[in-house]
């Protein structure tokens, strides 16, 4: 059951649009805002919009980046405040919220939570999913993840990893498994540009964790080859 939204004494309605996705996604999405008393416009584009809007949902078509598509947006309607409908997770969830993202709505949810958020977004505030929480803050990385995920950094394979830290390969892979889930990434190619991104923060405590084991293991190597 879609929530009503009703506007506060005084103020009016927010102009609401509905972007991208294929028409049945559009429609959907406009449905519940209709039901909502919200009366959105729909289109394919944002540049097609021909208004004015204060909240853009944005329905990210298959195979394309949230990212991609709110930059996309953005571009066209730069003042808008955005809420992006999805059925996927975006691998670095505070990124798409920096840049003008004030809702996320998971597809399954998109009745109960889809209203709400957009009557959030038009008040200036910011609404996810309860389960994504723990995604916004800084992950919280154990020593040993920090070590392998900087020596993936460094480009060793799991094997080279796993004869620095003198780990089975299975166990590298379970630390990595950990550590990709709490980054919100699914590669090892996500891991390193989070890593690497400035904005993250994660870069050099990570690295410097990975550089000491490095130099450890290779003071060890020097010493058993003293020792022959």
């Amino acid at each position: 059951m879609a929530a009503s939204v009703h506007p506060a004494a005084g103020e009016a309605a927010p102009r609401v649009a509905v972007v991208g996705g294929d028409t049945a996604a559009r429609r959907r999405a406009a449905s519940v805002l209709d039901g909502a008393g919200l009366a959105p416009l729909v289109a394919a584009a944002a540049d097609r919009l021909g208004a004015a809007v204060d909240v853009i949902v944005v329905v990210p078509p298959a195979g394309t980046r949230i990212s991609d598509a709110v930059d996309e947006i953005l571009s066209a309607a730069p003042g808008a405040k955005i809420v992006v409908v999805t059925s996927r997770l975006p691998a670095a969830l505070r990124d798409v919220f920096a840049d003008r993202v004030y809702g996320l709505v998971l597809d399954g949810e998109l009745e109960r939570c889809l209203a709400l958020a957009v009557a959030s977004a038009a008040a200036e505030q910011v609404s996810l999913p309860g389960a994504l929480r723990g995604l916004l803050g800084r992950p919280s990385l154990s020593a040993r993840e920090k070590q392998v995920l900087g020596m993936v950094v460094l480009g060793l394979t799991n094997g080279e990893i796993a004869g620095t830290l003198h780990l089975t390969e299975s166990t590298v892979k379970s630390h990595l498994s950990s550590a990709y889930r709490k980054l919100g990434v699914r590669s090892r190619s996500e891991a390193v540009t989070r890593i690497l991104d400035p904005a993250s923060g994660l870069g050099t405590g990570i690295l410097a964790i990975s550089e000491e084991g490095l130099a450890r293991a290779g003071s060890q190597a020097g010493s058993l080859l003293h020792h022959e």
